[in-house]
């Protein structure tokens, strides 16, 4: 059987290959700073780029020869002790930063995955006593947290400081939402 290698490079052509990134949230929890991302549908991300940082103490592993996409499958596949992320399929694609117009090539994590990745880290001494790695700290507060709280937080504080402006026209990055998503039709 041929194996076809992804293409890993960004075609910046391609609207459809564009996930468009509203917010991002930077908590920091046990001294741990994690990227959370946030799309126009309100679903929450982490770029693998924190994964990587977190467990491999690496934050630009090369596509190829940290064999990325194989890794998180490897995690979903054979790690975690839930069925949940069983067959998930990993990409890279490009997103664009509605914060300041920068696009980016990356697999994006969903939130809940990323925790489940976090959570395993911990059990993964064989008994002994884990080193105080970024990972572990993150994943021994995530045994009874979640991120999505704090993000949850967050928003309910930006909401009581940023002014209403649903009676104004749509910014330009609401009418680059809306033609990415004209494209895509």
């Amino acid at each position: 059987m041929t194996k076809i290698m992804p293409d890993h490079s960004s075609n910046l052509t391609d609207v459809t290959n564009i996930k468009i990134i509203q917010k991002r949230y930077f908590p920091v929890v046990n001294d741990v700073e994690v990227e959370i991302c946030e799309d126009n549908g309100g679903y929450l991300f982490v770029r693998h780029n924190v994964y990587w940082w977190l467990a491999h103490r690496n934050k630009n592993p090369d596509p190829v020869h940290n064999c990325v996409l194989d890794n998180l499958s490897l995690m979903t596949n054979n790690r975690l002790d839930t069925i949940r992320w069983s067959g998930y399929s990993f990409k890279y694609q490009t997103i664009f930063l509605a914060e300041n117009g920068g696009e980016i090539s990356t697999v994006l994590l969903p939130l809940e995955m990323f925790e489940d990745f976090i959570r395993w880290s911990p059990k993964n001494y064989g008994g002994h006593p884990p080193p105080d790695y970024l990972d572990v700290k993150l994943g021994k507060w995530l045994e009874n947290n979640s991120l999505k709280d704090l993000v949850k937080v967050s928003n309910e504080a930006l909401k009581e400081k940023e002014p209403n402006y649903s009676n104004q026209n749509c910014s330009f990055f609401q009418s680059l939402i809306k033609l990415f998503d004209l494209a895509r039709k």
